[in-house]
C-alpha cells in the first residue's frame, strides 16, 4: 500500500512561485551583463537551478509504501527500507509550525516517528496522508514495536 507525503499545497504553491522569481531574476541579472559572461558564474547558476529543481520536487516525489515485509520510505531522493521485524517503537506526533526548533510549515499535521534497530539513522520521522490508516497497516504488520499514539 503507497501512501504519499502530506503537505500544505498552499505553502508548496509559495514555495514554487519564490523558486521561480528566484530562478527569473538571476537569470535576467546574467543576461543583462553587458560583456561575457563569466563560466563560473554559469555553473554556479547551473548549480542553482539544480538545487531549488531538487527542493521543488522533494515534496510531491516523497512517498511510503507498506509491502508484506518491509517499510519503504522514499524522502525523494533517499530510499529507506526498513524491515518490520527491526522496528521496536511506533509513536505519533503533531506539528504544528515548529518541531524542535525545525521550520516545519510545509508538513504541518500528524506525523509518525519510526524508531528502528538498523540503518544510518536509528528513527525516521513520516508524514503520510491518512495516518490513521498508515498507523493501523502498520501495526498490523509490525505486531511486535510498541505504539504510543498520543492524541488524535
Amino acid at each position: 500500500m503507497v501512501f504519499k507525503l502530506h503537505f500544505n499545497k498552499w505553502f508548496f504553491a509559495i514555495f514554487l512561485m519564490l523558486v521561480l522569481t528566484i530562478i527569473i531574476v538571476n537569470g535576467m541579472w546574467l543576461f543583462s551583463i553587458p560583456e561575457p559572461v563569466p563560466a563560473d558564474l554559469w555553473i554556479l547558476y547551473a548549480l542553482n537551478l539544480v538545487l531549488y529543481l531538487l527542493l521543488v520536487l522533494r515534496m510531491p516525489l516523497t512517498h511510503y509504501t507498506l509491502t508484506e515485509n518491509v517499510l519503504i520510505v522514499i524522502n525523494w531522493p533517499f530510499k529507506t527500507i526498513i524491515p518490520y521485524e527491526k522496528i521496536y517503537k511506533i509513536e505519533r506526533f503533531e506539528v504544528k509550525w515548529y518541531y524542535f526548533g525545525e521550520f516545519k510549515r510545509d508538513q504541518a499535521g500528524h506525523g509518525v516517528k519510526v524508531h528502528y534497530y538498523a540503518g544510518f539513522w536509528p528513527s525516521t520521522k513520516i508524514f503520510p496522508d491518512g495516518s490513521d490508516l498508515f498507523l493501523s497497516e502498520l501495526q498490523s504488520k509490525a505486531a511486535q514495536a510498541e505504539f504510543i499514539i498520543r492524541g488524535k
